[in-house]
């Protein structure tokens, strides 16, 4: 059976996952002061550049580690 210790970690995960965009919206209209509009572009551009740095570093792991064998 699946008790409350059980969904414990899943919740904070959840919470996490949902948390750490928002407050980075957040802080990033209250820094920036500018509309919602403008936030919301730069939002998607910084999420757009971690995740091509993200995968350019797994790619380049992965050629590191099959050049490695």
């Amino acid at each position: 059976a699946l008790g409350l210790a059980d969904w414990i970690p899943s919740i904070l995960v959840f919470a996490i996952v949902i948390y750490i965009p928002v407050y980075l919206y957040k802080a990033m209209r209250r820094v920036y002061e500018q509309g919602g509009f403008s936030t919301t572009i730069k939002f998607i551009l910084l999420i757009a550049a971690y995740w091509v740095g993200m995968a350019a570093m797994f790619v380049s792991m992965a050629a590191i580690a099959a050049f490695a064998m």
